[in-house]
């Protein structure tokens, strides 16, 4: 081939590569799937002033854009009203973050929702895979920076949803823990790769990122359920808690942790907890949240028993998180419980 022609080829693909960059940037096609960052004081979170267009390799979602803001926390802005009786703080993982669907259909879109009308303020704290750990480390670094202000003349509220990993997660980020106080500090062993952060700038690597995962999710031998196990027997909330007393121990201290947290600012703090969907997993651990609870003197809100029940009707056939109907459903079981719990 001619030098002449390598040029051509060459300035071909760079005007073709930007040409998609500007299309997709018209289009705001900024397409990413749960973005991640590096943190040297809380292992992980999400990236700050980022904007993208959330999909589901397996096809079970598409087409909403995400916002985060300057510390990371998805945005979710449909209330206008001024705050006239305090903030809802919502902490938790995946679920609550809810990367899987429109900012009105997560739980803290409808608990903002209902709660609009009282001028009740509420704050979406989630992040992928935050352990109660986690959560506790974020909390008390937001509050020890005076990142975030609550008026103790007010109601506060401060509910924490757990899932089924976050007593392993425990045991797993506690190894990365460099110290505890004032604040536990949580330091990351990974960093971006060079791919990673360019994926961060550019829509058009996004673009092809999406065509990957999207190729690998097809090539599965089998796209039908979300994982090989296959189960037509429902779980309880009585199901049997097969974690050691040690584990829940450990968990319960940084439930505790928070709960005194809270008290201290003046805010109530409840938990509660998403059971495993029982198409996907062999057991739940449901049943081991509640105990938590007794043990570090935290009122525990149950989880809708529709949940457990009817998963196919609130859970994603194949992805392991809420749909809109089931984020909606937990929503209203709790802005129900603490409405009445806090009316006291």
């Amino acid at each position: 081939m001619k030098r002449s022609d390598l040029f051509l080829l060459a300035g071909s693909v760079v005007i073709c590569f930007f040409g998609t960059e500007i299309f997709l940037r018209t289009v705001r096609l900024g397409y990413n799937n749960s973005p991640l960052t590096p943190s040297d004081i809380l292992h992980h979170k999400h990236p700050s002033n980022f904007s993208f267009t959330a999909y589901s390799p397996q096809g079970e979602w598409d087409g909403f854009v995400i916002k985060t803001n300057q510390f990371g926390d998805r945005v979710e802005d449909s209330c206008k009203s001024k705050i006239k009786s305090g903030q809802t703080i919502l902490l938790g993982d995946s679920f609550i973050e809810g990367y899987q669907v429109r900012d009105s259909d997560t739980i803290a879109g409808k608990l903002q929702s209902l709660s609009c009308s009282q001028g009740a303020k509420v704050q979406n704290l989630g992040v992928s895979s935050y352990s109660p750990l986690l959560s506790y480390a974020q909390l008390c670094h937001r509050l020890h920076n005076r990142e975030m202000t609550l008026d103790s003349t007010k109601e506060n509220k401060i509910i924490h949803f757990l899932y089924d990993n976050d007593i392993h997660d425990d045991r797993i980020y506690e190894k990365s823990l460099v110290k505890s106080t004032p604040c536990p500090i949580i330091s990351a062993t990974q960093t971006l790769s060079p791919i990673q952060i360019a994926t961060r700038h550019s829509y058009t690597l996004r673009l092809l990122r999406r065509f990957q995962l999207t190729l690998e999710a097809l090539s599965k031998s089998d796209r039908s359920i979300g994982s090989d196990i296959t189960r037509t027997e429902r779980f309880s909330t009585n199901d049997n808690c097969q974690k050691s007393n040690e584990d829940l121990a450990s968990t319960s201290k940084y439930i505790k942790s928070l709960k005194d947290l809270s008290h201290s600012i003046g805010s109530n703090y409840f938990i509660s907890a998403i059971p495993a969907d029982s198409r996907k997993a062999r057991s739940t651990n449901y049943s081991c949240f509640r105990r938590i609870a007794d043990l570090a003197g935290v009122e525990f809100i149950d989880a809708p028993s529709e949940l457990f029940s009817r998963p196919e009707r609130y859970y994603f056939e194949k992805d392991i998180h809420l749909n809109a109907k089931g984020s909606i459903l937990f929503a209203e079981k709790v802005f129900k419980n603490t409405l009445v719990t806090t009316s006291k």
